[in-house]
């Protein structure tokens, strides 16, 4: 089934949700952003955004009866998951803040760099 055709209706096959893409829209972005705290958590909250906006319109897509009432629990259920995703990633941004106001990023630095240069003089 093309995109034309699930656009206009001219699909034989039932529509189904793309909830598989929110969920890993949502997992990836999250463990992106867990990562990220080493340098910056931002692409990976970005990502959860996307995932978040693709469970949305998964939502519209499902309230205005482009998709069948039958999956209407999965929908919801990708929209929950969504929505814990976004909570998660505002307390990551809070966090990384939080670590970059309190001088954790500077101490890290500093002892990478003794790592890689031990002859060189302390800053």
């Amino acid at each position: 089934m093309s995109r034309l055709d699930e656009l206009f209706g001219e699909a034989s096959a039932e529509v189904k949700p793309k909830t598989n893409q929110a969920y890993a829209l949502v997992a990836g972005g999250l463990v992106a952003a867990l990562l990220g705290l080493a340098c910056t958590s931002v692409p990976g909250v970005l990502v959860v955004l996307v995932g978040w906006y693709v469970a949305d319109q998964e939502t519209d897509r499902l309230d205005s009866g482009f998709i069948p009432q039958t999956f209407a629990a999965e929908v919801h259920r990708a929209e929950r998951l969504a929505r814990f995703g976004v909570g998660a990633a505002v307390v990551i941004i809070f966090a990384q803040v939080m670590l970059f106001c309190g001088g954790f990023y500077r101490t890290y630095v500093e002892a990478l760099l003794l790592l890689a240069m031990p002859d060189a003089p302390p800053a």
